[in-house]
């Protein structure tokens, strides 16, 4: 009889659970129950931390920031790099660093009339970086490090689209003495794709996405973006890191490229100024940003004095425990 207690209290220990409990030092975030479960949602952070007792797995999800377009048939920006990992091992009661990649800015010409503060690389620098829109920044967790999509080229110079999470897209030939156009970036393998190629003659290629490649530009528009990633550890699928469409100089019978599905901004179409920044050519579109906490690339601008590309979209952290 006796035995027969112990055995059954030595059975209670062993299936008692240690409580999961958590602390978070100075990151923005929304936390959530589904079943014994905890999903924290970290919108913004740079090097906070968090610390999880009682647990040494985690569910990750990591998405960077995406890139920002390019201007003058600019490429598109890439999306931010996605991580999903299903059982990070964790120490227990030791923080953990987090990081949430904000996406890059866009470029702006110098005729730009609009916010003076959204200038990409145009300001100063060198031929080959002025115009290009600049990369988004890394998402990190612990030793996992998402990389920030790569930013859209332009025409105005002859490198091709940033490397990154995704590649930034191409562009257009520079000149007619030099009608070579400019290539994609690449993305980093397991995290995203490469982006489009630009067009010979008057497009920007599309940043890539997480799920796939941006398309290259056309005689007729803009590069599309490349569509992102699906995930569910929320308990909702949701996409993330779309890539930026590509811009174009077409004004009449033109195409407006489509960002990709997590987030990408649509690509800008155009020769004139935009009516949305101080010009009169309603045949003008504007180019738009990456959805912030979805990591989607910006998109690339038209071409014309008076424009302005896309910003990448901030990334996100989610963990599930």
């Amino acid at each position: 009889m006796a035995f027969s207690s112990w055995g059954s209290i030595h059975s209670l220990f062993r299936s008692a659970k240690v409580p999961v409990t958590y602390s978070i030092s100075g990151a923005t975030y929304t936390a959530t129950k589904s079943g014994e479960f905890n999903i924290i949602t970290i919108t913004a952070a740079s090097s906070n931390s968090i610390t999880i007792n009682g647990t040494n797995k985690v569910e990750v999800l990591l998405v960077a920031g995406g890139g920002g377009g390019g201007v003058d048939t600019g490429g598109g920006g890439g999306g931010g790099g996605v991580i999903y990992n299903t059982s990070y091992t964790i120490t227990p009661g030791t923080p953990i660093t987090m990081t949430v990649g904000t996406g890059g800015l866009g470029a702006t010409h110098a005729g730009f009339l609009g916010n003076a503060s959204n200038n990409g690389n145009n300001a100063g620098g060198s031929d080959t970086t002025k115009y290009r829109g600049l990369p988004g920044n890394n998402s990190v967790f612990g030793g996992l490090t998402a990389i920030g999509g790569g930013g859209g080229t332009t025409s105005a110079n002859t490198s091709n689209g940033d490397n990154g999470g995704s590649g930034g897209g191409g562009s257009q030939s520079r000149t007619v003495a030099d009608p070579t156009r400019t290539l994609g970036g690449t993305g980093t393998s397991g995290q995203g794709n490469n982006g489009g190629d630009g067009f010979s003659g008057k497009s920007g290629g599309g940043g890539g996405g997480a799920g796939s490649a941006g398309s290259a530009g056309l005689s007729t528009a803009g590069g599309n973006g490349g569509n992102g990633l699906a995930n569910s550890i929320t308990g909702t699928s949701v996409t993330y890191g779309g890539g930026g469409g590509g811009g174009t100089y077409i004004i009449s019978g033109g195409t407006q490229s489509s960002g990709g599905t997590g987030g990408g901004g649509t690509g800008g179409n155009g020769k004139d100024a935009e009516t949305a920044y101080g010009g009169t050519n309603v045949r003008n579109k504007a180019s738009a940003n990456g959805t912030n906490g979805l990591g989607g690339g910006g998109g690339g601008a038209g071409f014309n004095d008076f424009s302005h590309s896309g910003n990448g979209g901030s990334g996100i952290i989610i963990l599930k425990f």
